[in-house]
């Protein structure tokens, strides 16, 4: 939003992807683990013991993040990004058809997956490009999946807080995720 309000003629591209699958792809990556983090360059937040947290985590949670799980710092992670998303998606979905509204575009990662030429289409047009003959070869390289990741999910969600656990069910149900806690 605040970049639509600064640049209101912009085209917005997002994507959005189902919470399962990112927790679960964050776990097998270890993005999140203290070893990980040392290692990435994002900026930090130092704390009086030495500890740290990437940038991003709230002041007031700090504390618990050292605390945390790889499990918990992922959902975390999710409903910080899913919050800051849904005015975004509330943005698009209200807006006044007129020139001076922002162009907003949002891919699910899972649309991308199951059907990529038609949604790389769909963004081209967004963009007002046509894509190269070498996208055509690339996009025949991503395998379509139907299938969903989450499954491993279940195994994971004991290990979340329940406050961010049912966070991220409110949060995934208004972008459009079915999931029940």
């Amino acid at each position: 939003p605040v970049i639509c309000e600064t640049v209101p003629q912009c085209k917005v591209i997002t994507i959005i992807r189902d919470p399962r699958d990112v927790i679960n792809s964050i776990i097998k990556k270890q993005w999140l683990t203290n070893a990980a983090l040392g290692r990435t360059a994002w900026p930090y937040k130092v704390g009086a013991n030495k500890s740290f947290a990437p940038h991003w985590v709230e002041d007031a949670r700090f504390d618990q993040w050292q605390e945390w799980n790889l499990e918990t710092r992922s959902c975390y992670m999710w409903n910080l990004y899913a919050a800051q998303l849904i005015p975004l998606v509330k943005h698009k979905e209200h807006r006044l058809n007129s020139d001076s509204q922002p162009d907003i575009h949002i891919i699910r990662y899972e649309s991308l997956l199951q059907s990529p030429f038609e949604t790389v289409t769909s963004l081209a047009k967004h963009c007002e490009r046509e894509f190269s003959p070498l996208t055509h070869i690339r996009l025949g390289e991503i395998k379509s999946s139907n299938t969903k990741k989450y499954d491993q999910f279940e195994s994971y969600k004991k290990a979340i807080d329940s406050q961010l656990l049912q966070q991220m069910a409110k949060l995934s149900q208004k972008l459009g995720y079915n999931y029940e806690v």
